[in-house]
C-alpha cells in the first residue's frame, strides 16, 4: 500500500467520524425536542454550530484559548502520591 492510499484512507475514516458525530448531535437534539413536545433544530444545525464555533474571534480572547489548555494539561503532568512512590511516611 502506498503512503497517498494510507492518507487517503485516513482522511476518509476521519471525515466519517466526523460525519458520524454531526448526525449523532443532531439526532439527540431532535429526539430531545420530541420528548419535550417541541419541533427541533433543522438538520443542518450541527454544521452551523460548528462553523459558528470557528469563527469565533480568537483575538478577543487569546489568552483564554491558548492559556486553558495548557494550564488544564500541566495539571495533570504534575506527579501525584510523591510519598507512595517512595515508599517514605510524608505526613
Amino acid at each position: 500500500m502506498n503512503f497517498l492510499a494510507v492518507i487517503g484512507i485516513y482522511v476518509a475514516a476521519a471525515a466519517g467520524t466526523l460525519a458520524l458525530g454531526l448526525l449523532a448531535r443532531w439526532y439527540d437534539r431532535k429526539l430531545t425536542a420530541m420528548v419535550q413536545y417541541r419541533k427541533g433544530p433543522p438538520w443542518y444545525q450541527p454544521v452551523a454550530d460548528v462553523l459558528k464555533l470557528l469563527g469565533v474571534n480568537l483575538e478577543a480572547d487569546k489568552a483564554v484559548y491558548l492559556e486553558k489548555p495548557m494550564a488544564i494539561s500541566s495539571w495533570f503532568a504534575v506527579p501525584r502520591n510523591l510519598a507512595r512512590k517512595s515508599g517514605k511516611n510524608m505526613a
